[in-house]
């Protein structure tokens, strides 16, 4: 399949004119009415934790110089697996972890504890991690593939793909490619999902969209979680969940265009962004998208699901009320296993 690929930059400015923009005065946004106490509380329990865990990785980090990427993102996974979070996950999801080289890139395989005499499952899952494409490869992996693995009783391969600041787009997804390719020599197709969580979303729907270009058979579902396939800063939003973000942790998201992974990428690229071509939408396998009402990437979850569905594509649209981007990560929440029995239950019907 052919595609055009626009010159225009990603920095490159939209205008911006409109009437119906609104300044909206600062306020304090309590907590969803609509969390359960047992939320709430998980809540205030993780966001403990991360904060606990973030002082113990900086003096980790203290005497290894910035530029040694590999050592930090390994020291970094050290002091994650101490993490008392890290050890209820383990003991809620039981799996075995084992390495894996596929295609020449390292994986993580996750294998579910199945009872004595049940005979293994032939599908598989491939997932990409979150993490900005920046981090999150044996740490955010963990989070998102432990649950699903265990519940859906299917064995679950991350993708320790090429990040930035040592890599730029298309990496990430050169990489994906060649694991998808080893992994198409040991499963059919139609036994094959993906998903991936915020930047492994994205990675998930370039996926689909080189895989198309190439002509390769394509899974049979993919999960689009916390991100979509346009630009994670489209739409409104890019505004109220930035804005949400800083008020919570502090953190701020880099300008649209700054990101070091998509260094000299078109903003309508749609092997980076698939979402703004109508034919790659269209030609996409079964989609399950989620998002929550505090995601910053909520916009773009939305727009993909419409697209999708405008398409005639199967796709579903979850959101969680009141909770943050990639909420699933906290293992202490009732909605994240509750989003992890869907996702397993969504695979396990499509994976036929």
């Amino acid at each position: 399949m052919a595609l055009n690929t626009p010159d225009k930059p990603l920095s490159a400015a939209k205008n911006t004119t409109d009437s119906t923009a609104a300044t909206i005065p600062a306020f304090t946004l309590p907590e969803s009415s609509l969390l359960s106490e047992h939320s709430k509380q998980a809540l205030a329990d993780f966001r403990q934790a991360l904060m606990a865990s973030g002082e113990k990785i900086t003096k980790a980090l203290a005497d290894i110089p910035p530029e040694d990427y590999a050592q930090r993102r390994t020291q970094e996974a050290q002091c994650f697996y101490q993490q008392p979070f890290y050890q209820t996950l383990l003991e809620r999801y039981p799996v075995t972890i084992e390495q894996r080289t596929l295609g020449g890139v390292l994986c993580e395989v996750f294998t579910p504890v199945v009872t004595e005499g049940s005979v293994p499952d032939d599908r598989v899952l491939l997932n990409f991690h979150g993490g900005s494409f920046q981090f999150g490869a044996r740490t955010n992996s963990h989070l998102e593939s432990i649950p699903v693995a265990a519940l859906s009783g299917l064995r679950v391969i991350s993708v320790d793909y090429r990040m930035s600041p040592e890599y730029q787009y298309p990496a990430a997804t050169e990489d994906a490619v060649a694991v998808y390719e080893a992994i198409l020599a040991e499963y059919a197709p139609a036994h094959i999902g993906v998903f991936g969580s915020s930047a492994g979303a994205s990675l998930s729907a370039m996926l689909i969209a080189n895989l198309l270009e190439r002509g390769q058979p394509l899974p049979a579902a993919v999960g689009l979680f916390a991100c979509g396939a346009i630009h994670w800063q489209e739409g409104d939003y890019h505004a109220i969940g930035a804005a949400l973000l800083k008020g919570v942790s502090n953190y701020e998201l880099a300008p649209k265009g700054q990101h070091p992974y998509f260094k000299n990428v078109a903003c309508d690229d749609v092997q980076a962004f698939p979402g703004y071509s109508p034919e790659v939408m269209a030609a996409f396998p079964p989609s399950l998208c989620i998002s929550s009402t505090r995601d910053f990437a909520l916009s773009a979850v939305v727009h993909t699901h419409n697209q999708l569905v405008e398409q005639g594509v199967a796709a579903q649209l979850h959101i969680w009320e009141g909770l943050e981007h990639v909420f699933h990560y906290n293992p202490y929440l009732p909605e994240a296993h509750a989003m992890h029995c869907r996702v397993a239950k969504w695979f396990k019907q499509r994976l036929v």
